[in-house]
């Protein structure tokens, strides 16, 4: 399923799992950062999602627990400029969390549990719940939220009143509409075009029937336009005709609908801005209105009065209409997307405009990266999980020796999240089970056994965990309810029992609201629904933030903590995230860990626990130096990296393997230090001695110690700069370059001209080399083309570009959806 706002696109993938590209000035891309992507990024946390909608600077989503999760919102640029007292944004309440503040990653929507469709506005967001009733949030201008008059913004969900019955929902510009069982269509909310479809132009604050509508099968509410489609299959409109909106051949306004000229067999509709389109029985699409940016799809950047066809489109199952851009799910899997892509949000790799339907590239690559001691895992964005570096236990999960390159992990797929732990690894999959592989010492796998499995094998008795984690030698697992369960070592109750070991999960007493957690190697924290932080297990260099050194058979609380998102525990030392982007350690600093500036060699005097005018630990949490725009962290053995908001990397702590990547060895750094290549990153991972980087593209750079190959793709002993992580095969998903990319760009225009022949038709003629490139020419002077040297990269020149050369986005793209 794929939805567009007004500048940015997402997809919901069949696992669950939500990936968006384009703008992201207001984090509405979910990932955790305000940079903008041209390839699809994933949502941070979100992998059992059941349906999607985007809204102008915000999404939403839909979980398979019937909780709605929304992100975005924030100040975009240019009203950061003008925001120096924080008036802009104030009062944006569309995410329904209770407060009227944005957010780059998603929230939870106060109080909405059983809900089965969601629809994002410009400013307001409803939820459909499993009873047919509608509970809406945001901003109620015109009574668009409430259906009344009573409150000017909702910052939590609330029900509509009269409003039962209900199959569909669609939150336009400032007006909502809604789709009963009997086939009548309510709206309400602003009216000053007629959007309401009740006759009048007149403000609706309750909710009112659409004139002569008894049969619909679908809604679409747009800025100030409303569609359905009937039983029929055809189509009306009301509300705005300006820029032809309405399909219907002239541009005045209409109060009630009118019949979209020449349409038949339509199965779907979606309308937003200056245009809508739907989608036939056929697989056709079809659109009208607005064309200045190619967005109608058809070859060209006129508008249109009436219904026009999408150019090369097929066996297309839905259809989303953006700003000035729209995409389509092919019901073969993959989305294609034409219009404007000034911010990327044709998901292309390039900025620009296409006015034919351009294939999102990259969305088979990887999503997710986790460092083990001396192994890296990453989850694919198929579900399916590759590990590389040592092997001596079975943690890479494929039964091999140890791998420089990454390999896939044997009989399992559908994963939601991975984790690598010391010398083990675990995933979690879409169905709320676990399994892990690899060292089994201390009954970390989970398994009832202390042998150890260089396949997964299923963790006992959990079937609803919802995040995970993999400490040195134990698990943790929060369960949807909010509760947490643990196993392996034991010792000091860093699996939060008693014993030596446990070899199968058992419940840490006096947590049920836990959102986050995160096992270091001999305690264990967890992140409440409040904000809160509590640890429990060792405890003697503070690493519990309580305030003490005493370890604790039962959680603590961390003093002074109550924002925070996301916590990492180190060896002996942890690190919160807080929502405001900043970042506090505690525990050891004998390295630095705090990352304030000094650590236990320093002579600069601290006043937090002074021996000798030195900082060796912390009972308590301290602020780490210069960053205020944090969106990921990780800790691991002795030092953390944060991934900041502009996709940049950070890492302090101790060096000896250059996982600083600072260009030295044998230190440490008690500051922050940047990682100057890494400019594009998605998220972070910190092994013992090692860090990964995914970027935005799915491919992976590591640095620090690879002489155990937990770097991947470098078979040399250290690198202290991050190196690509290489994949052996022809066509992998971390590289872009193979000895194959002949026969890789053969496939790829073999199978453009079986899925476009309307613009490729068969040439029945091979590739061509010409110095520097591979090339087809097809009739109509339309030539595909791929580079010989660098990144592999698709090329077109032809008359959809006007004769210029345009750049369609890397080969391996391509190649993942002409994969059969």
């Amino acid at each position: 399923m794929v939805v567009a706002g007004s500048y940015h696109t997402c997809a919901l993938q069949s696992g669950g799992d939500v990936q968006c590209w384009g703008a992201n000035d207001s984090g509405q891309l979910g990932n955790g950062t305000q940079r903008d992507s041209a390839i699809p990024v994933a949502v941070r946390g979100i992998n059992t999602a059941t349906h999607i909608s985007a809204g102008a600077t915000h999404t939403c989503v839909v979980l398979s627990g019937g909780t709605v999760q929304c992100w975005g919102g924030l100040p975009n640029r240019a009203e950061m400029y003008v925001n120096d007292l924080g008036q802009v944004g104030k009062y944006f309440t569309a995410l329904g969390n209770g407060t009227t503040k944005g957010s780059a990653i998603p929230v939870v929507a106060t109080g909405v549990s059983n809900a089965v469709a969601v629809s994002a506005g410009s400013d307001h967001t409803c939820a459909l719940l499993a009873d047919s009733t509608l509970q809406c949030w945001g901003r109620n201008w015109y009574g668009a939220v409430l259906g009344n008059q009573s409150a000017l913004e909702s910052t939590t969900p609330v029900a509509v009143p009269a409003v039962n019955r209900v199959i569909a929902v669609s939150a336009g510009g400032y007006h909502t509409c809604v789709l009963l069982r009997d086939g009548a269509v309510q709206c309400w909310g602003s009216n000053y075009y007629g959007q309401t479809g009740n006759g009048s132009r007149s403000d609706s604050a309750t909710v009112g029937a659409v004139a002569g509508v008894r049969n619909a099968i679908a809604i679409s509410a747009g800025s100030d336009s409303s569609c359905a489609v009937l039983g029929s299959g055809t189509v009306q409109c009301w509300g705005s005709k300006i820029s032809d909106k309405l399909g219907t051949g002239n541009t005045t306004v209409s109060a009630i609908p009118l019949p979209v000229e020449g349409l038949s067999n339509v199965t779907s509709v979606s309308t937003k801005y200056g245009n809508a389109c739907v989608t036939l029985s056929s697989g056709a699409v079809q659109c009208w209105g607005l064309n200045f940016s190619g967005q109608l799809g058809n070859g060209s950047t006129s508008g249109s009065a009436t219904p026009a066809t999408v150019a090369g489109m097929g066996h297309v199952s839905a259809v989303a209409v953006g700003g000035t851009h729209s995409c389509a799910t092919l019901s073969t899997g993959p989305v294609q997307c034409w219009g404007n892509s000034n911010y990327g949000q044709l998901g292309n790799n390039s900025v620009g405009t296409s006015a034919v339907p351009l294939p999102v590239v990259g969305m088979g690559q990887a999503s997710a990266i986790s460092a083990g001691d001396v192994h890296t895992c990453v989850r694919l964005r198929t579900g399916a999980v590759q590990c590389w570096g040592a092997n001596t236990y079975g943690q890479l999960g494929n039964g091999s020796l140890d791998s420089t390159t990454p390999l896939t992990v044997s009989g399992i797929s559908d994963v939601a999240a991975v984790s690598a732990g010391g010398t083990h690894s675990c995933a979690l999959l879409a169905s709320g089970t676990v399994q892990c592989w690899g060292d089994n010492r201390q009954g970390q796998l989970g398994d009832g056994s202390l042998t150890a499995s260089t396949q997964p094998v299923a963790v006992l008795g959990i079937s609803t965990a919802v995040a995970l984690s993999a400490g040195h030698a134990h698990n943790c697992a929060v369960l949807a309810g909010g509760s947490v369960q643990c196993w392996g070592y034991g010792h000091n109750l860093a699996a939060g029992i008693g014993g030596n070991i446990s070899s199968g999960p058992v419940a840490v007493s006096g947590i049920s609201d836990a959102v986050a957690i995160s096992a270091g190697s001999e305690h264990t924290c967890a992140v409440r629904r409040s904000g809160t932080v509590q640890c429990w297990g060792s405890n003697g260099t503070g690493q519990l933030g309580n305030g003490t050194t005493t370890l604790s058979y039962s959680p603590v609380s961390v003093s002074g903590i109550s924002t925070a998102i996301a916590v990492s525990a180190g060896t002996s030392h942890t690190c919160a995230l807080l929502s405001s982007g900043a970042v506090q350690c505690w525990g050891t600093n004998y390295y630095g860990q705090l990352g304030i500036g000094s650590n236990a060699d320093s002579d600069i005097p601290i006043g937090y626990y002074p021996i000798m005018g030195k900082l060796t630990y912390s009972t308590t949490p301290v602020t780490v130096m210069g960053i205020s725009n944090a969106a990921a962290l990780t800790s691991r053995a002795d030092h953390t990296c944060t991934l900041l908001s502009d996709g940049t990397t950070q890492c302090w702590g101790y060096n000896g393997t250059w996982q600083l990547s600072d260009g030295t060895r044998y230190n440490v750094s008690s500051s922050p230090l940047a990682i100057s290549a890494i400019r594009n990153a998605t998220s972070v991972a910190a092994g013992a001695t090692h860090s990964c980087a995914l970027l935005a593209d799915g491919t992976a750079q590591c640095w620090g110690q690879g002489r155990y190959y937990g770097q991947g793709g470098a078979d040399k002993a250290f690198s202290y700069t991050p190196v690509p992580v290489m994949d052996g095969s022809s066509a992998g998903f971390l590289d872009t370059s193979s000895a194959a990319r002949w026969a890789d760009t053969d496939k790829v225009l073999a199978w453009g001209e079986k899925t476009n022949p309307q613009t490729l038709a068969p040439a029945g003629q091979a590739s061509q080399e010409l110095a520097g490139y591979r090339y087809r020419r097809y009739p109509g002077d339309h030539i595909l083309a791929v580079n010989a040297h660098g990144p592999a990269n698709l090329y077109y020149w032809g008359p959809l570009s006007n004769y210029t050369v345009l750049e369609l986005g890397l080969l391996s793209g391509w190649l993942l959806q002409a994969k059969p």
